[in-house]
């Protein structure tokens, strides 16, 4: 059974790998269409993990702010 939680350290060095891939020379142009695609969408699953990361900083810190000048 696969593990389907997300790791942010995996995704970032999938999408290294990826621009990697894509900097070497002779690549066909299949591969580097396949490898766009798949940099795209891993690209969009870290700013989405780091988007919602961000909100639940933002909501700690609000509430920390409120707790303190109570």
């Amino acid at each position: 059974m696969a593990d389907n939680k997300f790791s942010y350290s995996k995704s970032k060095q999938a999408l290294e790998d990826i621009i990697a891939r894509m900097q070497k020379e002779g690549i066909e142009i299949d591969e580097s269409l396949k490898l766009h695609k798949d940099g795209l969408r891993v690209a969009d699953e870290l700013i989405t993990y780091i988007n919602k990361a961000e909100i639940r900083v933002s909501k700690l810190k609000t509430d920390w702010e409120k707790k303190v000048s109570s």
